[in-house]
């Protein structure tokens, strides 16, 4: 048998602060898709940088864009970080 690996091996234990209604969204939004709650708020985090493109255009004006580059881009292959000379427009 092959040793079963991690579902996610970059995963980190986060404490959230959230109301009630939105723990129990992500509870039973856990239950209808069969993903646990952390696996939709990465989804949910994915879509952020996909359709957010002010938030986009402010990471790009970051002192650490390497690291964003690396943190943030790395999994989102529809998202390119342009460097800021070659995009003008903001568009990624």
């Amino acid at each position: 048998m092959k040793p079963i690996t991690p579902k996610f091996s970059n995963t980190v234990n986060s404490k959230l602060d959230i109301t009630k209604r939105t723990k129990e969204i992500l509870n039973q939004y856990s239950k209808y898709t069969n993903y646990s709650e952390g696996e939709i708020i990465d989804m949910i985090a994915s879509e952020i940088i996909n359709d957010d493109k002010d938030f986009v255009g402010w990471l790009k004006t970051r002192r650490y864009k390497k690291k964003i580059k690396g943190l943030i881009f790395q999994e989102n292959m529809e998202v390119e970080f342009k460097n800021e000379e070659t995009d003008e427009t903001g568009d990624f």
